[in-house]
């Protein structure tokens, strides 16, 4: 099973989480066949099935990886950081805002990802 379909498997829609740092609270808001919705305060962030089922393949021989979790445009974002690899992959769904600090809570949530809770936050892929 890839992890979008164990997403919608396993994740319910109203699901909260919090985000790695800040502890800003957000919440599953939709699933959809290609995508998850998840909402912050008023704010959609759209994160596709792509985005998703590559993850692992990211993450996997790379021991820890900085989150990188920032609302900035692409070209911003430091190489190698899970936030670069879900925005390169998702140009089309987002804007300025980040989906690191919200993919991640949810890969913990299902155990697939450790965290370290630090300034620079990172997160490693449990094998």
């Amino acid at each position: 099973m890839n992890l979008f379909d164990r997403i919608l498997d396993e994740v319910p829609v109203g699901l909260e989480l919090y985000t790695p740092v800040r502890r800003k609270p957000f919440r599953v808001e939709r699933k959809e066949p290609e995508r998850l919705v998840f909402l912050v305060k008023r704010t959609k962030i759209v994160v596709s099935k792509d985005c998703w089922n590559g993850i692992p393949d990211f993450l996997r021989s790379r021991g820890w990886v900085p989150i990188g979790a920032k609302h900035e445009v692409l070209e911003n974002l430091s190489h190698g950081t899970l936030e670069r690899y879900l925005r390169e992959i998702s140009v089309k769904d987002t804007r300025r805002e980040s989906q690191g600090c919200y993919v991640v809570p949810l890969l913990e949530h299902l155990k697939i990802v450790e965290v370290r809770y630090n300034k620079r936050s990172e997160v490693k892929l449990i094998t």
